[in-house]
């Protein structure tokens, strides 16, 4: 019996133990459920306040996602709008032939930096690739000349002012009539000048004075001895393009040049060789030029000397009248903003043939190559008092009329000139 008693007490005491067991263990994953999110309605105080707490750090939670969401659209935007941005750039620092042609418009212009240009580091330019290399314009002459001996500056100074001041009403002969071309061209002028550039001679007048043109081929110079021997100035080749593949590059002895022709007292003037087929082209020209000349003393023209012949990448380009014309205008346009007067060189059937004369003699210094026989690879000089041609629709005011290895101080040819005005 008592044995009995015993055991009821012993399973009633597991039964209690049993259940408060099970108390505890429901406790426990009330606690657990709070932490991961999931509420569970228990009659507690604790329980409460977990789920309070799951509760707000939920909503923190989805404000976070949807602020994180709206940084990534705001940083997509951006990234959108950046790159629009980038194309904008990229197009409006796109040099075009119209933005060109509306800078120059404008009076404006800025020249490439020569940094950006692609320029050759070593000149392989050949003989063809100076002026008068292309097409050449032979006019007999032999029955007119009469060789003297070269005389200088000063013995011709009285000769030279009598024969330009002849009386340009008369037109009885031809010698009259270049006379009244010349007077025509030749009028005073001050050529404007910027910071970039170095001033100009101010003031121009009518006369005739002889000078060269030179290049690499000419080799060293003694500029004292062609000073001594009356050359009263020199247009100089400061680089040019290459026939071939259209690169540009700057004239090996430029810089030997121009020191030693500034240094003997001569006038200096620049001549670029242009093979350029579009206005960019031109304007990749003009600006390595005045990228070139802008740290000397230029007082003669800047020439923009674009010749043609067979094999040269001009010749295949079959460039209409209007588009020669518009390169010329571009090369000389660009160089006259920096303050340098513009010249334009043919020979007398491209005047005639490949551009639109009228326009570019009516706004620009011309320079007619047309070689006399006389003076075409022989050791005869023009002097003062012989012929000169002209032509009524080619009103030049330098004359390139020949090579001869009569110039002291030149070991060899080079080219002879005439100018039709000096400045002060």
């Amino acid at each position: 019996m008592k044995f009995g008693k015993l055991f009821e007490v012993v399973k009633g005491f597991l039964s209690v133990y049993y259940k408060q067991s099970l108390i505890g263990l429901a406790a426990a994953a009330v606690t657990a459920t709070a932490v991961t999110g999931t509420v569970i309605a228990v009659n507690s105080n604790s329980s409460k306040v977990v789920a309070e707490e799951t509760s707000e750090a939920t909503i923190e939670t989805e404000e976070i996602t949807e602020n994180e969401e709206t940084t990534e659209e705001t940083l997509e935007e951006t990234t959108e709008v950046a790159a629009d941005t980038d194309a904008v750039t990229e197009e409006d620092t796109t040099v075009t032939e119209e933005k060109i042609l509306d800078m120059i418009a404008s009076g404006t212009v800025e020249v490439i930096p020569i940094e950006e240009l692609e320029v050759a580091e070593v000149d392989t330019s050949n003989k063809d690739e100076v002026m008068g290399g292309g097409n050449v314009d032979l006019v007999d002459n032999s029955d007119e000349v009469t060789t003297t001996q070269p005389t200088t500056q000063a013995q011709t100074s009285e000769a030279t002012q009598s024969q330009e001041t002849t009386n340009t009403t008369s037109q009885e002969t031809s010698s009259t009539q270049q006379e009244t071309t010349s007077q025509q061209e030749t009028t005073t002028q001050a050529p404007t000048t910027t910071a970039a550039a170095t001033t100009q001679a101010s003031a121009e007048y009518s006369t005739v004075v002889k000078g060269i043109d030179v290049s690499k081929w000419q080799g060293s110079i003694d500029w004292n001895q062609v000073k001594a021997s009356g050359i009263s100035f020199v247009m100089i080749k400061c680089g040019g393009r290459y026939t071939g593949d259209g690169g540009l590059y700057e004239d090996s002895y430029y810089r030997q040049n121009i020191q030693g022709a500034l240094n003997a007292g001569l006038k200096v003037g620049i001549y670029f060789f242009s093979q350029a087929t579009t206005v960019t082209e031109a304007y990749e020209e003009a600006s390595l030029c005045v990228d070139l000349i802008k740290d000397y003393n230029i007082t003669y023209p800047v020439a923009f000397d674009w010749e043609s012949a067979s094999g040269y990448r001009v010749a295949s380009a079959n460039l209409s009248t209007t588009a020669l014309t518009e390169i010329c205008e571009t090369f000389a346009d660009t160089v006259k903003s920096y303050g340098y007067t513009p010249m334009i060189y043919f020979n007398r059937t491209d005047w005639r043939n490949a551009v639109n004369t009228s326009v570019l003699t009516s706004k620009y210094k011309v320079w007619l190559a047309t070689y006399y026989t006389a003076y075409y690879y022989t050791s005869t000089d023009w002097q003062y008092g012989n012929s000169r041609p002209y032509y009524s629709d080619i009103p030049y005011c330098m004359w390139q009329y020949g090579v001869t290895n009569v110039v002291p101080g030149i070991s060899g040819y080079c080219d002879m000139d005439l100018a039709l005005f000096d400045y002060n």
